[in-house]
C-alpha cells in the first residue's frame, strides 16, 4: 500500500511542476503542451535521481522529498506566468474530441488496461535480487 501511495505522489509532484512549465512556455498545440510535460517531467526525474546518487540518499522518501523540493521551486517560480488550468481546458476539449472516434475509444482501454497491469505487476510482484545477484555477479 505505501508503495502505491509513493507512485501516486510521485506521479502528482512531477505531473504538477511538469505541467506548469510546459504551459509557461505557451507551447501552440495541445499535444505540444502534453510533448513538453512529458519532456520536463523526464528530465526533472533524471535530475532529481542524479542528484540524490552523488550523497547516497535515492530512497522513497529522499525520491518523495526531492521531487517536493524541485515542485515547489516550480510553482513558486512560475506563479502568475503559467495559466495550467486554460491549458488542461484544451487538453479535455481535444480528449473529447478524439474519444469521440471508436478506434481511438478502443485504443485508449487498451493503454488504460495494459498501464493498470505494468503498476499492478510493479506493485504487487516481490523483488527479486537472487536472480541478478547469481546472473551479473560473477562477471565483476
Amino acid at each position: 500500500m505505501t508503495g502505491a501511495l509513493a507512485l501516486v505522489a510521485g506521479a502528482a509532484l512531477l505531473a504538477t511542476g511538469s505541467l506548469r512549465l510546459s504551459a509557461m512556455l505557451t507551447p501552440r498545440s495541445t499535444a505540444a503542451f502534453l510533448l513538453g510535460a512529458y519532456a520536463i517531467a523526464w528530465v526533472e526525474l533524471v535530475v532529481v535521481l542524479c542528484a540524490l546518487s552523488l550523497f547516497g540518499w535515492v530512497t522513497r522518501v529522499g525520491l518523495l522529498a526531492g521531487l517536493a523540493l524541485v515542485c515547489a521551486a516550480l510553482v513558486v517560480d512560475t506563479r502568475g506566468w503559467s495559466d495550467v488550468a486554460a491549458r488542461m481546458r484544451d487538453l479535455g476539449a481535444a480528449l473529447r474530441e478524439a474519444l469521440a472516434e471508436p478506434v481511438c475509444r478502443v485504443l485508449a482501454v487498451a493503454v488504460a488496461a495494459a498501464f493498470v497491469y505494468a503498476v499492478a505487476l510493479g506493485l504487487g510482484t516481490p523483488q527479486n535480487d537472487f536472480d541478478t545477484l547469481v546472473d551479473h555477479l560473477w562477471r565483476a
